[in-house]
């Protein structure tokens, strides 16, 4: 249980970020010698890693006059500053915001089984964050030549582009409390591996065409996730430093372009709503 004190802190955090369920608390020696150097905290082994990769922001010290009256009080101010300092949040798209994966396996399922060929949940998975480029060379080797390029292109996207019409794509748990939290405070922007056809697809279905200041597909950029370059592009066009800004993602190629963008990165693990 808190004491009054820990409640005043917790106040001013929740009072300044109401979409906050709960604020977790450390009395780890690395992590508490960490914060007291001005260093950020690895998130190893901690509650801290459960929803959140990469290290954990430190404040600035707290002035001899705010320890001396309302430390608490004083400690969630300072908290609530830094954390303030955020200036865009930016989403991937498929798996977090909406849940396309089911149906891109589908798709892909259906295809395959046209020439007696299988289509798992394992082949899904090794595809995630890749370009267009990539899951189309991925299958069009798989098929052996039953289909060309553009005739295997053609046919996943037009199944994805219906799906998305017919509204057999549904958005993922506090998905949308998520974008509008984010998006009444800063700058939003979208980094996906999805072509463009079925980026624009997902935001006119969810009516968030002018929700999201900057969207990009990994095929306008040199290299898709893991690699940085679509976090890079939407924070150059943001004109957003990669310090300040979260990225948010649902997959380990995803929060690696977080990563080596510079950026904060937060995951929403599948099995848990935002």
């Amino acid at each position: 249980m808190e004491s009054d004190d820990q409640v005043s802190r917790s106040y001013s955090i929740g009072r300044a970020f109401p979409a906050i369920k709960a604020v977790v608390h450390t009395h780890s020696l690395c992590a508490t010698a960490r914060a007291q150097a001005g260093r950020q905290i690895p998130a190893f082994g901690t509650p801290h890693a459960d929803c959140f990769d990469g290290l954990i922001p430190v404040t600035r010290p707290k002035k001899e006059s705010e320890i001396r009256e309302e430390c608490e009080r004083n400690t969630g101010k300072v908290i609530v500053e830094r954390f303030r300092r955020i200036d865009a949040v930016i989403f991937d798209l498929d798996g977090l915001l909406v849940d396309s994966e089911p149906v891109w396996l589908r798709v892909r399922k259906e295809i395959f089984s046209r020439y007696d060929l299988p289509w798992g949940e394992e082949d899904q998975n090794a595809l995630m964050g890749k370009n267009t480029q990539a899951w189309i060379d991925d299958g069009v080797r798989r098929l052996g030549g039953r289909l060309g390029p553009d005739e295997y292109k053609r046919a996943v996207l037009d199944g994805m582009v219906s799906a998305y019409r017919t509204g057999s794509v549904e958005l993922m748990p506090g998905a949308r409390e998520a974008v509008d939290f984010c998006a009444g405070r800063v700058p939003v922007g979208l980094a996906s591996g999805s072509p463009p056809v079925l980026i624009d697809a997902a935001l006119e279905s969810n009516g968030w065409k002018a929700v999201f200041r900057e969207t990009l597909s990994s095929d306008s950029v040199p290299r898709g996730k893991p690699a940085p370059d679509s976090y890079l592009e939407v924070l150059r066009r943001l004109r957003i430093q990669p310090d300040k800004a979260v990225v948010v993602e649902d997959s380990g190629s995803g929060i690696l372009a977080g990563k080596a963008a510079g950026a904060l990165r937060g995951g929403r693990p599948k099995a848990q709503r935002f």
